[in-house]
């Protein structure tokens, strides 16, 4: 890019550039709608099939129904209702609740007042209170007479699932006559549901405000509607373009995609500011006819390195087992890529064609010697060592209490605690009981000479240890549902075996029928289910610990010798395995990209101890906010868990142009403090700008509902801050110090060959500097 195309064939290129750009603005806007209209978030699938856990969670789903359920409740939904009756049969039976063939939407519908009726009517009939004082904890509330309608739902319904929950609160309302408001809902489905909601109305609530301020502030820092309203303009094209890349490669939203938009629009308008600020001081010097060419050539290298070590920071997340993490970091990294080269290809042309207004010339000498960034400057290179001493105490201060990080995906972490979904909550475990299973599956092979009274007798002895464990706070099992209170709620006394054998007979159909027990070719599986809160502050691996300790024993002394089997599975050790996924995520994601940048950025300083030290303010901003994370005990979510790849890749931007610029004045024989200066000159106040207007886009996120959005907006802005400290006093300060030598000097103190970027983006340093650098 040294030459110079003629400016008739520069302006039909740049004229076919636009007319295509014109052309592809409905495909575009198509693309970037049916894109938004598509939304899908379960937690459940969030990890591979493959992996354990959801394997084995997979597995209980098969063998005892889907774990996608809804549970209801309100005041008047007690034990003594009789609207519950029809209610239960519309859910099974109505038309609305089955696909055309005729297929049921749902697995299982259940209800505290039918099982109660089951349980008082069964074959040795039992009063009510005593089926509910059964039952109480899960499907019947503290009160005895409180309970919930359960509703679980196909995999082929899922799609459905804000349709169908829709219907289930109108088929509520109208049978059991409940106000929208005394209705309470909860489980994954409205887990799921919520979050694709509250996704799509962040974006739909906050996009248009962050994009106003994102044109004001564009306006008003570049000092130019015009130059303004095209970075603008283009950022939005390139919102839409990634949005659009996303649809036809037939990925659905989810509740990480949904911020892409405007993290890609403020991306693209950090490197059209700029490019922006090259057009203004190249056409000061080579005229404006001349300027689009001049300033893509001085710009082309650092955004396209930028864009590219960005890209390469989002990308490392692809390696993440989450799938809205590795869709994102696919998805991110191509629309940055993207973003870039219609960036670099579009700026100019509509320059070409639109130009706007110069700015008035520099300023005189002698107020350039009181300009801020003399100030700076001079600051900077007499009190260098006072600003690494504070950044080193504040970097080693942040690695320490990296140690101290914690992930999180609970419900609570998602939402704010006066959101509906958690009120919701907290009203049916309050009424009903806790909401969170985790699941026991005892299982025997085919021919265990062990009885069904026996292993009956097992479960009894295992439900008893369970219901002991801390923070469980109610069970449920086969135990229930056989009607002989007094011989399952006590160990058998002698003799008591032969009644047992004979009821446990009689229940046995009942059993399989309510999803107790299941039966295989090989094997016989019973489920035993414990419940503790969504809500309370419980370690799910300390919790999982405790569970197997006190289950060990009671198997431990004749396991051997009758075949039984035992695995944990449910919500709870997938939401396990998530938070574990999560933090190493996060440390295997970071990992690669600061090593891939590192590896670019030796290249781009033609040196390894120069690439080293300049990555030194890209990680600053990273480690000092996480660390005050850990020291804050504030949990990582999934949101949170993306911005230390994502934030590194960004921080890179600002780093690349200074370090472009000076470079740029080492090439014209300025000594390293000048060096510092020119580059101060020419990037500080676009570096500015773009945080500026980068980070207060970003910030109005900060009001969305969803936590996760809400964490990624200020944990992103915080960087964006953050890194723009580290380039204007950390960066000029390590150039400052011996450190410094390394950029001057390559990796040795002679002189070498001018590093790449000294070479691709060098020009002419503009007269006034030299006339500065004459006057230092």
């Amino acid at each position: 890019m040294t030459g110079r195309p003629s400016q008739s064939l520069r302006r039909r290129t740049y004229r076919l550039l636009i007319i295509y750009a014109c052309c592809s603005l409905p495909l575009v806007a198509f693309g970037a709608f049916q894109s938004m209209q598509t939304n899908s978030n379960s937690p459940l699938d969030w990890v591979s099939p493959s992996l354990p856990p959801r394997a084995e969670y997979d597995l209980h789903v098969k063998q005892f129904g889907s774990g996608d359920l809804v549970a209801a409740s309100w005041p008047a939904c007690t034990i003594d209702e009789p609207r519950l009756d029809t209610l239960l049969t519309n859910l099974r039976s109505h038309p609305l609740f089955h696909d055309k063939q005729g297929a049921p939407y749902f697995d299982r519908v259940s209800c505290g007042r039918e099982l109660v009726a089951k349980l008082a009517s069964g074959s040795v009939p039992i009063s009510r209170s005593a089926a509910a004082e059964r039952l109480r904890g899960t499907f019947v509330g503290p009160d005895g007479q409180q309970t919930c309608v359960v509703i679980s739902l196909t995999r082929s319904a899922l799609v459905r699932r804000e349709r169908l929950v829709e219907l289930i609160q109108s088929c509520i309302s109208s049978v059991c006559d409940v106000p929208r408001d005394e209705l309470h809902l909860a489980g994954p489905v409205i887990d799921g549901l919520t979050v694709d909601q509250a996704g799509r109305d962040s974006l739909d609530r906050l996009a248009v405000p962050s994009a106003a301020i994102v044109l004001i502030l564009a306006c008003l820092c570049l000092k130019s509607l015009r130059a303004g309203m095209i970075v603008f303009g283009l950022s939005v094209y390139c919102q839409g373009a990634t949005l659009a890349l996303i649809h036809f490669c037939g990925e659905p939203m989810n509740a990480l995609l949904i911020v892409l938009p405007p993290l890609i629009q403020v991306l693209t308008v950090a490197g059209g500011v700029h490019l922006t600020n090259y057009y203004f001081e190249t056409g000061q010097a080579h005229g404006q006819r001349l300027a689009p060419w001049e300033a893509i050539k001085i710009g082309w290298l650092p955004c396209l390195l930028s864009a590219g070590t960005t890209a390469l920071g989002i990308g490392s997340l692809v390696t993440s087992r989450l799938s809205p993490v590795r869709s994102f970091g696919v998805y991110g990294s191509l629309g940055v890529v993207l973003s870039a080269a219609l960036l670099i290809l579009l700026v100019p042309a509509v320059w070409e064609n639109w130009p706007p207004r110069q700015r008035r010339a520099a300023r005189g000498k002698a107020q350039r010697k009181k300009s801020p960034e003399m100030f700076l400057t001079q600051w900077v290179t007499r009190n260098w060592r006072a600003v690494l001493m504070v950044s080193a105490v504040a970097m080693v201060a942040g690695s320490w209490h990296l140690k101290d990080l914690k992930t999180s995906v609970r419900i609570e972490t998602l939402f704010s605690a006066d959101s509906r979904i958690l009120s919701d909550y907290r009203w049916i475990e309050e009424h009903v009981g806790p909401l969170v299973p985790i699941d026991v599956v005892v299982s025997w092979p085919a021919d265990s000479p062990t009885s069904l009274p026996q292993r009956l007798e097992r479960i009894a002895n295992l439900q008893r240890v369970v219901a002991n464990v801390p923070d469980v706070a109610a069970t449920l099992s086969a135990v229930q549902f056989v009607p002989a209170p007094v011989l399952l709620l006590e160990p058998p006394a002698d003799g008591g075996g032969r009644i047992l054998a004979q009821l446990a007979d009689a229940a046995r159909p009942g059993l399989i029928d309510a999803g107790f027990v299941v039966e295989s070719e090989d094997r016989q599986f019973w489920r035993l289910t414990a419940r503790v809160s969504s809500l309370a502050p419980i370690d799910y691996s300390r919790f999982l610990a405790r569970l197997r300790e006190h289950i060990a024993p009671e198997l431990t002394a004749d396991a051997g010798a009758d075949g039984i089997e035992v695995r944990y599975t449910g919500i709870m050790p997938l939401v396990h395995e998530i938070q574990r996924l999560l933090m190493h995520d996060l440390l295997r994601s970071f990992a690669g990209a600061v090593l891939t940048i590192t590896v670019i950025m030796t290249l781009a300083q033609g040196g390894i101890a120069a690439g080293l030290v300049a990555m030194i303010p890209n990680v600053f901003p990273i480690v000092l906010l996480f660390g005050i994370l850990g020291w804050q005990d504030v949990p990582l979510d999934i949101g949170t868990v993306m911005t230390a790849s994502v934030a590194l890749g960004i921080a890179v931007d600002d780093t690349l142009h200074f370090l472009s610029f000076f470079h740029r004045g080492l090439g014209q024989g300025l000594a390293r403090p000048l060096a510092i200066g020119f580059a101060y000159r020419h990037c500080s106040a676009a570096m500015i700008q773009t945080s500026v207007i980068c980070g207060l886009g970003m910030l109005v996120f900060c009001l969305s509902d969803f936590l996760p959005t809400s964490r990624f907006a200020w944990m992103t802005s915080s960087f964006i801050l953050t890194t723009l400290l580290a380039d204007l006093l950390l960066l000029p300060a390590l150039l400052a110090s011996p450190l410094g030598r390394w950029f001057a000097a390559g990796d040795s103190f002679s002189e070498p060959e001018p590093p790449v970027v000294t070479r691709l983006a060098s020009g002419p340093v503009f007269q006034e500097d030299r006339d500065a650098a004459k006057s230092a």
